[in-house]
This record gives C-alpha cells, structure tokens and sequence, in this order.
C-alpha cells in the first residue's frame, strides 16, 4: 500500500513534478493577485515617469488666446513635456530671469514686467516658437486701405521665416489682424528702428541680429511670439499684444523649459488627467481600436 500511494497518489497530488498542487480556486487566485499587483506596479512606474516628464503651466495674461484662453472662469492650462525636442510651430515655455528684465528702472515697467515670479527670479512664459537659431525672419507690408491716425496700422504684414511666408492656422483672426501691433513692432525693428519699441530688447543687440531689414537669429537662441498678436488693441487694451521675442528678442536656448503637448482646464487634476490618457488608453484604448 506504501508503494501504491507513493507511485500513484504522490504522483497526482504532485502533478507529477514534485511539487504539492494547489487547489484550482488557489491557483486562480495566486494569479489574478500576481497580475493585480503587476498592474499596480506599471501604473505607478508610469505616473511617478509622467510627474517627472511632465508638469503643467498655467497661462498667465491673453497672449496666447484663443489657443490658450486666460479670461474668465475657462482658463487654460497647457501640459508641458520636458524631453521633447525643439520645433517651429510648438507652444514653448521658456524661463524669464530678473537679470533679462529692467523692471523698476522706469514708472512702466510694473506694467510691462508683469511675468516675474513672487520672489523676483524668473517666470515662465508660453509662447509660439517661430523660428530656431540660424533662421532668418523678414517681413513684407501692403496698404490696407484704413486711415488709421497711427500710420502703421494702415498696412497689412507678412511674416517670412527662411524667405517663405509663415502660414499660421492656429491665429484667430481676431487676435492674429494682418496690422495687430506685435507686426508692427516686429517690422518697426527691422526697418525703422525710431519708430519701434525697443526699451525692452535686451537679450541679444540689434547690431548682432538685425541687417538691412533681415533678423538673423543667433546659434543657441530662438524666436518666439504669442498667438495674439494685438489683434484688438483697437477695441480692448487688455488683449493689446503679446510679451514675446518682438518686444525683448531672441532668447537663449538654455531657458527652454519644455514643450506643450496638451491644453487642459486650469482646475484640471493630473491624476485624473494621467488616468484618462495613460492608464484607462493603454488597457482599455484597445475596445474602439479598429
């Protein structure tokens, strides 16, 4: 009997490995709570990786509408990647140190400057990155027929990156006119110099950038401008231009922060936003995959 249980019955408790089999319910169990705490595990790598690759900026000011709208209760947020590489057309942040900035040096630069941080070092501002070190910027002006009593108001302008003109779909042509203000300023710089702004261009010298009519950008530097370009400085003053490259030039490089990949509300809880578009796509996504 000894020997029967040992050949036999050993050998079906066993599996016939050597090792005690487990009820059935067990070993169902034992495996979902292996998968579970599997699932757990990638969601957490994958929230605590997404945290560190991406953060969220808030919009501060218009200068970005209607891209990003900053008035009202529906104010935008965008979600900012960190490794992603630089490209014309994407929405930057980039850093804005106090020693760019001449703030208090005159009675209007608290309102000018109003993008520093609470404690005076940097901010963070988010604008349309136009064009990259090596890249040239021109722009062209036709009469648009208005009568404006500011001259410059009366042409529609163009904007040229490279010797192509830049086309631009993400303007709402109420804050993107053919004659907004960030135009003018941008061509006043480039072929009358008295008639522009230029109490804020401090990041690179005119003489290092801009010749006979043609801003060059230098290597290590970029060129960025807000969607709004002034389009209703007539009607609004709040939504008169955008604080970009037209106003202070090109900035360095080493400022960039991250680029926008998302826009967002700005109540928006990034652990649900991680668990709408990473975790419920990837287990979930492959229903309504074709």
């Amino acid at each position: 009997m000894a020997k029967e249980y040992l050949g036999q019955e050993y050998a079906t408790a066993t599996n016939g490995k050597g090792l005690r089999q487990e009820p059935w319910y067990v070993r169902v169990i034992t495996r979902m709570t292996i998968t579970f705490s599997v699932i757990v595990m990638l969601i957490s790598v994958a929230i605590i990786a997404c945290s560190a690759l991406l953060f969220l900026s808030p919009v501060r000011g218009t200068s970005m509408m209607t891209t990003l709208n900053a008035t009202g209760e529906n104010t935008n947020s965008g979600i900012i990647c960190r490794v992603t590489g630089l490209q014309r057309g994407n929405i930057v942040v980039s850093r804005m140190y106090q020693d760019q900035t001449k703030d208090g040096t005159d009675p209007d630069a608290a309102i000018r400057y109003r993008h520093q941080d609470e404690h005076g070092r940097y901010t963070m501002i988010i604008k349309r990155l136009i064009a990259l070190g090596g890249d040239t910027i021109t722009m062209t002006r036709e009469p648009n027929g208005m009568t404006n009593t500011n001259a410059d108001y009366n042409y529609d302008y163009s904007l040229y990156v490279n010797g192509e003109k830049l086309d631009e779909p993400y303007l709402d042509p109420s804050f993107g006119k053919p004659n907004a203000y960030n135009f003018v300023q941008l061509y006043n710089m480039l072929h009358n110099l008295s008639r522009a702004d230029t109490r804020d261009w401090l990041t690179v010298s005119f003489a290092d950038c801009i010749q006979d009519g043609v801003l060059t950008i230098p290597d290590g530097y970029y060129f960025l401008m807000g969607d709004n370009r002034g389009g209703k400085l007539d009607t609004n003053p709040e939504y008169s231009y955008s604080w970009d490259s037209t106003k202070i030039g090109p900035l360095p490089v080493n400022q960039y922060v991250g680029t926008c990949i998302d826009i967002v509300d700005n109540n928006v809880n990034l652990a649900g936003y991680f668990w709408n578009k990473i975790v419920y796509y990837v287990f979930f996504g492959w229903a309504w995959q074709k």
